[in-house]
């Protein structure tokens, strides 16, 4: 298969301006345009390309412009502030929390059907803080400059970009399994322990994990990670490589990614929706049994406890649909709209967004410690002890 080195004499036109080459395909490295004639390359930005000829070179090509909503200069700032800055010191915080969450977790015991789906998404929360904050330090302006073996820039995508939007699909699909979780607690009580056991739960989680890799493995065969000769710096760099299929094959993965994203986050919307509900619709059968149950019966306890922790997935679920609503709308406007597509007229408006996202997945997945902690009572115990402090005596003993 014939694949197109990011390699040519345009590399040094490149190079020259550093915002620009940060900027230029900073989320979505697809917008590095290639021809490949043994020495022809374009790197093009919010515009509309028409090739001439195969052997042109790039001042035979015809660009139109038109009037993007961002401007260059305002994207720049924008992205250095939210990637560079913002998303890193978030996404190093993150790292921190999410090996908390997995210590409580598995502390607690998992054989808890909740435990283990909690632990499955805090840890597709780690790999996708971890991801985000490498992709960070490659999108840092200081960090791009710096004489590297590998163009920064090209390397992040195969190396953080896709990986991060992996395990944020994953994170979705869990949390929309854990929504249906609480619903079948509330709603079949009794039932519920026979329906999601923990060997069940690790299923579902291993499965989504499987599947969601798989959805972006094709990008892994349409662009390559190759050592190419740099011209400017005079030495072999890892750069990227493209398969003459690669546009093919990248718009079913794109339409695809958006289906397991706009689905997930419907399935955690109507769930939510649903548990909401559910827990308005028990309170006061639940205030009722309370009152007539001697004190002495477990049945008050266990309903507290549901009530805790559906309460516990509603509000993480809200601030799941919070945070993940810019991307999951972006998607579906870079589908509906080509403006906001690959090299589309209102790129820089579609990077802007798409950095938001990125920050605002970041900050879901720092702050879920403290929903765990103000409103669980065992992780609060549970998280304190693993820091030798003796927690403060609750006025309700809980079994959550």
């Amino acid at each position: 298969m014939e694949t197109v080195s990011l390699n040519s004499t345009f590399s040094e036109a490149i190079t020259k301006n550093a915002k620009f080459f940060l900027s230029v395909n900073l989320l979505n490295i697809s917008n590095v345009i290639s021809y490949s004639n043994g020495s022809c390359l374009a790197l093009l930005e919010n515009v509309t390309h028409k090739w001439t000829d195969p052997n042109s070179t790039v001042d035979n090509i015809q660009v139109q412009r038109s009037s993007p909503i961002i401007s260059d200069a305002l994207r720049d700032i924008i992205l250095t502030v939210n990637l560079a800055v913002l998303c890193q010191f978030v996404s190093l915080a993150g790292v921190v929390v999410s090996i908390l969450n997995i210590c409580v977790f598995v502390k607690q015991g998992l054989g808890d059907a909740l435990n283990v789906t909690l632990a499955g998404l805090a840890f597709a929360d780690l790999c996708m803080v971890i991801f985000a904050s490498w992709m960070c330090l490659c999108c840092n302006p200081l960090f791009a400059s710096l004489d590297l073996p590998f163009s920064p820039i090209q390397f992040v995508y195969l190396t953080a970009s896709l990986p991060r939007l992996t395990c944020s699909r994953v994170s979705s699909w869990i949390l929309a399994f854990a929504s249906v979780e609480r619903c079948l607690c509330i709603i079949k009580p009794l039932a519920f322990k026979s329906i999601i056991t923990p060997r069940r739960s690790l299923a579902f989680i291993v499965v989504t994990y499987v599947l969601m890799t798989a959805s972006v493995l094709p990008l892994y065969y349409t662009t390559r990670l190759v050592w190419s000769h740099d011209p400017v710096r005079n030495k072999s760099i890892v750069s990227l490589a493209f398969t003459s299929d690669r546009f093919a094959v990248d718009n079913y993965v794109f339409g695809i990614g958006v289906f397991l994203s706009v689905v997930s986050f419907l399935g955690v919307s109507i769930c939510t929706s649903l548990l909401v509900w559910s827990l308005k619709k028990k309170r006061k059968w639940r205030e009722t049994t309370v009152v007539g149950i001697a004190t002495g019966n477990h049945l008050p306890l266990v309903s507290y406890r549901n009530k805790r922790v559906g309460k516990m997935i509603s509000i993480v679920s809200i601030l799941f649909l919070v945070c993940y609503t810019p991307n999951t709308a972006s998607q579906l406007l870079t589908a509906l709209d080509q403006d906001f597509a690959k090299n589309g007229d209102q790129i820089n408006a579609s990077q802007v967004f798409w950095s938001f996202g990125i920050l605002l997945e970041c900050i879901n997945a720092t702050v879920s410690i403290v929903i765990y902690f103000k409103i669980s009572s065992r992780f609060r115990s549970t998280l304190l002890a693993m820091f030798k402090r003796k927690p403060r005596p609750a006025s309700i003993v809980t079994a959550f």
